[in-house]
């Protein structure tokens, strides 16, 4: 999804960090829910939300130590970061969207990518608009409510720790947040496959994981730290995702959001234990899938459900099977691609020019106050 960090260019290659791992396990999890949605129905659910928990605990903590070494959040900045490291592979996905849905429409769905396009950069996918935008880009709804969510949780992190009642008014926005989700399915009665790409719906997940990083390690430790909470996460998890489809049964919000968001607060805190694991002590498949799919987690989730889609209807004829396990790998191809050629060149450029700013800020701010620049480098 949308947060995976690229690896520090000083880590040890022969390193990955736990949280990486806990993205691959994540993404893993939709890609399988993709590609066989009558084995693990309920995997993609359980994916997105180890997400949308992990991204609350991640974004609180840059939020939370921005404020503990400057005093205040840079939103500029903070929005800024977003955008740089979120748009480029969107923009890249959209416009394949769009030249698929011009050249070839293998969904037979007409015009809908003229939609797709604007719902998709405007990040509400997620919203109940009333235009068909097609199939190939409905799994997008994910984005939009992370980055609705992030409209509002900085500044109430800001205010909380103004007012210094940051851990009681997290908590109580996890309260209503719930609430939230609740109400949600009382309105879409019913229908309760409607309530599953609401915001509302979701937002308990995010701020869960948000109010976890808030409490602190040690204190979350002593609650959730243990085996027996671990071992009982990954069951919960593990029966979850071998299950039938949640997105019918009202049982996913009222309970199923905040149960896999804290058994995911159980899996960082396992992840954060071990600070980094030695590739080669985890034999295989499993590190390096992991460290790969961790990596490239946010262009993987654009790319696989689309693909996917497409190379099924293009390839009605031939057995399922083989169709989803080459589209799947492509997908990864492609993704692998993303990150390569886009993603992380952005990155990197967008941290050479905040470093250079700095340092132009720090000579500005020396030679206000008398003191002489740093000298420059031979």
């Amino acid at each position: 999804m949308s947060d995976a960090r690229p690896p520090s260019p000083t880590a040890h290659p022969a390193r990955i960090d736990g949280l990486t791992v806990l993205r691959g396990v994540a993404i893993g999890l939709v890609v399988l829910r993709h590609a066989a949605p009558d084995v693990f129905g309920g995997a993609g659910i359980v994916g997105v939300t180890i997400f949308f928990a992990l991204s609350g605990w991640l974004i609180s903590g840059i939020l939370l130590g921005e404020v503990e070494r400057t005093g205040r959040v840079d939103f500029r900045r903070f929005y800024l970061n977003r955008v740089f490291r979120l748009y480029p592979a969107l923009i890249a996905f959209v416009v394949v969207l769009a030249l698929v849905g011009v050249l070839a429409d293998p969904l037979e769905q007409g015009p809908t990518w003229r939609y797709a396009v604007p719902v998709a950069l405007t990040y509400v996918a997620d919203l109940p608009l009333g235009v068909w935008v097609g199939s190939a880009s409905t799994h997008l709804w994910t984005l939009s409510v992370e980055e609705q969510f992030y409209l509002v949780w900085p500044l109430l992190i800001v205010l909380a720790l103004r007012g210094r009642h940051l851990r009681r008014t997290l908590g109580i926005a996890v309260l209503l947040c719930w609430l939230a989700a609740v109400l949600t399915v009382v309105v879409v009665g019913h229908d309760t496959v409607a309530a599953y790409s609401l915001p509302t719906s979701w937002f308990v997940a995010l701020a869960i994981g948000g109010f976890a990083r808030a409490l602190g390690r040690d204190r979350l430790t002593a609650l959730l730290g243990g085996r027996p909470a671990l071992a009982g996460a990954v069951v919960v998890l593990a029966l979850l995702c071998v299950g039938p489809e949640l997105k019918g049964n009202p049982l996913t919000y009222l309970l199923g959001g905040p149960v896999i968001a804290v058994a995911a607060v159980v899996l960082v805190l396992a992840a954060l234990r071990v600070d980094t694991v030695r590739v080669d002590t985890v034999r295989g498949v499993p590190g390096r899938l992991l460290l790969g799919l961790g990596t490239i987690s946010y262009a993987v989730y654009l790319w696989n459900y689309a693909i996917v889609v497409w190379a099924e209807a293009v390839f009605a004829d031939r057995p399922t099977l083989l169709v989803t396990v080459g589209a799947t790998a492509v997908s990864l191809g492609v993704a692998t691609a993303s990150w390569f050629l886009l993603e992380r060149p952005v990155v990197r450029a967008r941290r050479r020019h905040h470093a250079r700013s700095s340092a132009r800020a720090l000579d500005l701010s020396r030679s206000a106050s008398g003191v002489p620049s740093a000298a420059p480098r031979p």
